[in-house]
Formats: structure tokens, sequence, C-alpha cells
């Protein structure tokens, strides 16, 4: 079984991908994690000032679904994990 964690790290929003990030530690290695704009704004009604806020809140339910991506290596073709607007509607 994969040892793997999420620290307490804040998220950074890359402006070009439109993606919140964050990151894993998958058995020492780094993952780097991402919301999807679209979860933030579409699906829990974040904006501009509110993104942050909302991706803190929620980050418990974004570490759950990366956690279940990576035990189940569901990962992007660059190696990261990606939470999007599907994950968010199982």
């Amino acid at each position: 079984m994969k040892q793997i964690v999420f620290p307490i790290r804040r998220e950074m929003y890359d402006p070009f991908s439109q993606v919140s990030e964050f990151w894993g530690i998958v058995d020492g290695s780094d993952v780097k994690c991402g919301v999807s704009i679209e979860v933030l704004t579409d699906l829990l009604g974040a904006n501009d000032s509110t993104r942050e806020n909302v991706f803190v809140t929620n980050r418990p339910v974004f570490e759950r679904i990366a956690f279940y991506k990576i035990e189940n290596g569901l990962f992007e073709s660059d190696g990261s994990i990606k939470v999007c607007k599907d994950d968010l509607r199982k």
C-alpha cells in the first residue's frame, strides 16, 4: 500500500491552466494535485475574491478525491492529479 499524505501548504492558483494547485506526497515523492476552476466556480460558487476560501473549506474533499485517484493510478499524462467536475458528481 502506498503512503499518501497531503501536507498543509497554501494552495496556489495558476491563471494559465486555471487550476488551484496543492501537493501530495506519495512514498516520499511530491505529486502535484489540482482543482479545476470549474469545480470552484460552477459547482461551489466561488469568484475571484472567494476562490481561496472556497478551496480551503473544501480541501478535505479534494484530498479524498486525490487520494482515491493516486491509489487507483488515475494520473494525468504529466503525472499530476486533477480534481474535475465529474469527480464531485459521483
